[in-house]
């Protein structure tokens, strides 16, 4: 699953690239809370097989966890 847009502030943001959370018109306080409430609100973990990180758990949580 993937973040294809939010709407936050009053208007939608669209995710069409990489660091979207991070390049957006959002302010600063705004990007701090969606991120936190991602990783507060999430039973889903990121571990490691033998060359990368892998996000593992429920699909939704993980596709959240991949926009951060």
């Amino acid at each position: 699953m993937k973040v294809s847009k939010f709407w936050c502030e009053d208007s939608t943001i669209i995710n069409s690239r990489k660091n979207t959370i991070l390049n957006c018109e959002l302010n600063q306080i705004s990007i701090e809370r969606i991120k936190e409430s991602i990783l507060y609100n999430c039973d889903s973990r990121v571990e490691m097989d033998f060359t990368n990180f892998v996000p593992v758990g429920n699909e939704t949580e993980v596709g959240l966890l991949k926009f951060l």
